[in-house]
């Protein structure tokens, strides 16, 4: 958890219910994988997260979530887990 999601759950520990939708908001954006997209790297593994996609198939936000799920269910698969 980051730095900025974690203040965000201590307001909504101690504050009020403005403070624990922000929070709550915050922790659907963070486990939000629907804009989540798989590429391909330069050396051949397969890479997993959302934002911008460099040259060599590496993403701006990586998910690791979504490549060790996608490893777990395709073996045969080479993934990058960043």
């Amino acid at each position: 958890m980051d730095v900025a999601l974690r203040e965000l759950e201590r307001k909504a520990i101690s504050g009020g219910e403005e403070d624990q939708r922000a929070y709550e908001q915050a922790l659907r954006r963070v486990n939000d994988h629907s804009k989540c997209y798989a590429s391909s790297v330069i050396c051949g593994q397969i890479t997993f997260g959302r934002g911008r996609l460099d040259n060599n198939g590496y993403w701006e936000i990586p998910c690791r979530e979504c490549a060790e799920r996608f490893a777990e269910t395709n073996p045969e698969y080479d993934v990058c887990i960043e």
